[in-house]
């Protein structure tokens, strides 16, 4: 038995060793949910199931990644290299970089911050002389938030997603403030996720994705509650509907389906 595998119980091994097809697992707080999957993490590459870049691991924070990255090299006896490793934003923004020209970007481009996002509405509301005392940018900013977390871009809005905010002219800003971005050659943390799923159109990401939604994708919910407000999964549906376990109790191993060829 390999010491790594040692350090678990029965049902925390089970979930380690079960890597063929989508698993879910369910357990409570401080039942060493992290140290689950790390070690799957590791045992997917130490049994050279796959290779540091085909495996694809996704936390709610900056924190839970930097802690798995260094449990899971710990593992390997050396640094884990290569890693798709990190937060929604984070994953979405070292993608985008590498195929920022589909959404009309260079690789190089800026990321906003709040304020920055909040000076560029600003401008371009008072080139259109509306008022920014009557209109407040902020207002604005957290509409065109919730089109982006909504995957709209201002060519998707319809009539029933649409505002009367500013008299029927939010949507046109939306547009016009992506536009400035676009020659700005800069994002905010909204587009990071927005031109992803732009970019998601393509028939290669199609493809990708559809391979690792099957079989090489570990989310770390390490936000309480994060898989309650997370409703783009299948999975974090069921597990929003279900109660949070005192244990290691419940391994919800689906039909296994097809894995991609083994490296070497």
């Amino acid at each position: 038995m390999s010491d790594y595998l040692a350090r678990l119980n029965p049902e925390q091994r089970a979930a380690v060793e079960t890597v063929d097809g989508p698993l879910l697992v369910l357990a409570g707080a401080g039942t060493g949910k992290t140290r689950v999957l790390t070690t799957r993490f590791a045992h997917i590459l130490l049994t050279r199931r796959a290779f540091p870049n085909q495996v694809l691991a996704v936390t709610f924070t900056n924190k839970a990644a930097k802690e798995m990255r260094e449990r899971v090299g710990a593992i390997l006896g050396q640094p884990a290299e290569g890693l798709w490793l990190g937060t929604f934003h984070a994953l979405c923004a070292r993608m985008l970089r590498r195929h920022a020209e589909h959404v009309g970007l260079q690789p190089n481009f800026s990321i906003l911050d709040t304020d920055d996002q909040l000076r560029v509405l600003k401008q371009l509301m008072e080139a259109g002389r509306i008022d920014t005392k009557r209109w407040a940018p902020p207002a604005l900013m957290a509409i065109i938030q919730r089109w982006k977390d909504r995957g709209l871009t201002p060519a998707r809005i319809t009539a029933a997603d649409d505002t009367d905010f500013l008299n029927g002219q939010a949507k046109t800003l939306y547009a016009a403030y992506q536009d400035r971005l676009k020659t700005l050659n800069a994002a905010d943390f909204g587009d990071l996720l927005l031109h992803m799923t732009e970019i998601c159109g393509c028939g290669f990401w199609r493809r990708a994705i559809r391979i690792s939604a099957a079989w090489a994708t570990t989310i770390s919910r390490s936000i309480p509650g994060a898989g309650r407000r997370w409703k783009t999964s299948c999975v974090s549906k069921r597990i929003s509907r279900e109660r949070r376990s005192s244990g290691w109790n419940r391994i919800i191993v689906p039909r296994p389906r097809s894995s991609p060829p083994r490296p070497g």
